[in-house]
């Protein structure tokens, strides 16, 4: 019973730590759109934690190019 107990305390404990970090292996890429719909900057946000970064101009029309996760 007690190795039951702490084997469940052990998966618990893992299954958190990879919850914390859910975010930490993904990158996304977003494109800025005047209300012509041509693009005026972009916004990347980088994988492992890393500051995003906006080049251009930024507006409220936010379009998502890419996203995906970092090997």
């Amino acid at each position: 019973m007690k190795n039951l107990i702490l084997a469940s305390i052990a998966t618990a404990t893992i299954a958190l730590s990879f919850s914390a970090v859910a975010g930490y292996w993904d990158f996304r890429i977003y494109n800025y759109v005047d209300e012509n719909g041509k693009v005026v900057g972009t916004l990347h946000f980088p994988c492992f934690n890393r500051q995003a970064v906006i080049t251009g101009e930024t507006t409220k029309n936010k379009v998502l190019v890419e996203a995906g996760t970092c090997l």
